[in-house]
């Protein structure tokens, strides 16, 4: 009696652990991204005197700015359960010498606490970045578009 018991008990304790564990999917960045092009229309905050700042581009070019985006959003963790409608703030694309470009959806929230990112074109999962990401994300934004 106690085999059949102890069978069912470990059986359905492995469908909970293995059901019950989610499966975190990375973010997937081009290899030897060498330009990082910033567009959207975030970019009024760094361009106020621009007729159409939507139109306006930031584009790194330095591997330590580029990879300084990538850590940030590397170190992000991954967010489940609703989210706002509101859309984007930013597209970052990140282009490789050779092969495919990656684009990702980013919000800031300016107050330089709370951000979140999205790679487009996948199922929707959304990455918290930390406050500390998005200030740094925020000054070289702002350090780039006073050059």
């Amino acid at each position: 009696m106690k085999n059949p018991f102890l069978f069912c008990f470990v059986l359905f304790l492995t469908i909970g652990l293995f059901g019950c564990s989610s499966e975190e999917e990375n973010l997937s960045f081009p290899k030897d991204s060498s330009m990082l092009m910033v567009a959207g229309n975030g970019l009024e905050r760094y361009f106020p005197e621009a007729k159409n700042p939507s139109a306006k581009q930031i584009v790194f070019e330095q591997t330590e700015e580029i990879d300084m985006f990538i850590k940030a959003m590397k170190n992000s963790s991954l967010h489940s359960g609703p989210m706002t409608g509101e859309g984007e703030n930013f597209q970052l694309t990140f282009s490789p010498q050779k092969g495919t470009s990656e684009t990702f959806l980013l919000w800031l929230n300016f107050d330089g606490t709370s951000g979140r990112v999205e790679q487009e074109n996948r199922d929707g999962q959304i990455h918290l970045l930390s406050e500390e990401s998005v200030q740094d994300i925020e000054e070289l934004l702002a350090e780039k578009s006073r050059r």
